[in-house]
C-alpha cells in the first residue's frame, strides 16, 4: 500500500513538472521582422502559438515561406517562449511596362507592386496579361528578367521588344540588338563585355553569328 502511494506521488510530481514545462515553453510572443509586402496577419496565423518543446521549426519556416512575396524565412527561438520570424522578401529587379502601367517584378517572375516609380531597368513591348501583386508573369517572359539580371551592371536601362526583335538600351545610349532568337543571357553578357572592351560602340548587332558593331 505504501509503495503504491509512493508511485502515485512520483507520478503526480512528474505530471506537475510536465504541466509546468508545457506552460513555460508555450509560445507567448511572436516577433516578425523584414516583411513589407507579405501579410503579417497571415504569417501570424501560420505560426500560431506552438509549444517549443516539440514544434517543428523547419516545417514552420516552409509554411511561412509559401507566401508569394517571400524568398526565405528563418525562425529563431528566444527561450523559453518567444519566436522571432525573420523574413527575406523578393526584391524587384525590373519594371515591366504593360499598357503604360509599370509593374515591379522579382527575378522569379512575381509581380511585387504596380505603379511605383523607381530606377530599375524597364522592359517594354510585351503583350498584355492580367497583372495583380502576387501574380506570376507569363513563363515565356522570364527570359527578359534573366537578361536584366545578367546585364544590369553593364548599364542596362531598357529592353525593347518590337516586331523585328529585342534591343537592349544601355546607360551610355548605346544599343545591343539581339534579334528574335535570344541566346542565353550569360552568353549575351559575355559578348557585350568583349565588344565594349575594344572601344565604345553605339550599336552592337548580336542577331548574327558573326556579330557586328558600329560606332
Amino acid at each position: 500500500m505504501g509503495q503504491n502511494r509512493q508511485y502515485l506521488i512520483v507520478l503526480l510530481l512528474v505530471l506537475c513538472v510536465f504541466a509546468v514545462l508545457v506552460w513555460l515553453f508555450q509560445t507567448k510572443e511572436v516577433i516578425i521582422i523584414g516583411n513589407i509586402l507579405a501579410s503579417e496577419g497571415r504569417m501570424r496565423r501560420v505560426v500560431g502559438q506552438p509549444n517549443l518543446l516539440w514544434a517543428d521549426l523547419n516545417q514552420l519556416e516552409k509554411d511561412v515561406a509559401k507566401d508569394k512575396f517571400i524568398k526565405s524565412v528563418a525562425i529563431e527561438v528566444k527561450w523559453p517562449s518567444k519566436l522571432i520570424v525573420k523574413v527575406d522578401e523578393h526584391k524587384p529587379i525590373a519594371n515591366i511596362d504593360i499598357s503604360a502601367t509599370l509593374l515591379q517584378v522579382a527575378l522569379n517572375g512575381t509581380i511585387l507592386t504596380v505603379g511605383e516609380k523607381n530606377l530599375l531597368p524597364t522592359i517594354r513591348g510585351l503583350q498584355t496579361f492580367p497583372f495583380f501583386p502576387g501574380n506570376q508573369i507569363p513563363e515565356e517572359y522570364l527570359i527578359y528578367l534573366e537578361l536584366v539580371d545578367a546585364t544590369s551592371d553593364l548599364g542596362l536601362v531598357e529592353i525593347r521588344n518590337t516586331s523585328s526583335g529585342t534591343t537592349l538600351k544601355m546607360r551610355d545610349d548605346s544599343e545591343v540588338f539581339l534579334g528574335k532568337e535570344i541566346e542565353k543571357p550569360q552568353l549575351i553578357r559575355q559578348k557585350i563585355k568583349e565588344i565594349t572592351m575594344r572601344g565604345q560602340h553605339k550599336y552592337i548587332d548580336l542577331s548574327q553569328k558573326g556579330y557586328a558593331s558600329g560606332r
